[in-house]
């Protein structure tokens, strides 16, 4: 049984700001159109990154991060789009056959 864990790895830089920055909130949503899902970062020292676990194969994910500090929530960063990759299907036309003028090998093809 082939066991796939599908995790998206967020990284972002942080701008210059006035107030210290206290943490980060993260939203992710299947497709475009999806419900907004989050996450938050909390005594966030020099980290800037969130790893978002658990999403479906081949999928769509948008994903937008906003600032928090003393004095409240920052604006959502553009929204960045993302698709986690899909498990190959099984090869076809699978064929196997003598290489021309060879008595001890086989050939292997599919597509």
């Amino acid at each position: 049984m082939l066991h796939q864990v599908m995790e998206l790895e967020v990284d972002w830089m942080e701008r210059i700001r006035p107030q210290p920055i206290t943490s980060y909130k993260i939203q992710y949503r299947n497709g475009t159109r999806g419900s907004w899902m989050g996450t938050s970062t909390s005594n966030i020292g020099n980290t800037r990154m969130v790893t978002i676990e658990n999403l479906q194969l081949g999928t769509l994910y948008q994903v937008r991060v906003r600032a928090v500090s003393d004095l409240g929530d920052g604006a959502w960063s553009d929204t960045v789009s993302m698709t986690t990759f899909n498990v190959p299907g099984a090869p076809t036309n699978l064929m196997i056959s003598p290489p021309p003028g060879s008595c001890d090998q086989l050939m292997v093809t599919w597509t």
